[in-house]
């Protein structure tokens, strides 16, 4: 039998959570950041645009949850 808690917890800890919607805003990080940590574990990491990257730092303070952005993303033409 399979414990579905140790499964979530290693799976939880290999997913990034993601928003880089065109229309993202700073609550939409700060909400994102709250869903990042569960009671199962926490993400490996949170990705947002570059200038979010203060929110996520701020709204995760030491939770240990790593924080990722994207540089000319997504068409990746841009000098």
């Amino acid at each position: 039998m399979t414990d579905v808690g140790a499964v979530a917890r290693r799976a939880l800890g290999l997913l990034d959570l993601t928003d880089l919607s065109d229309g993202c805003t700073e609550h939409d990080v700060r909400r994102l950041c709250q869903r990042a940590c569960t009671p199962f574990g926490r993400v490996a990491a949170v990705c947002v645009w570059p200038r979010f990257v203060s929110t996520a730092h701020d709204e995760l303070g030491e939770e240990g949850i790593r924080i990722a952005t994207v540089v000319n993303f997504p068409t990746g033409d841009e000098d």
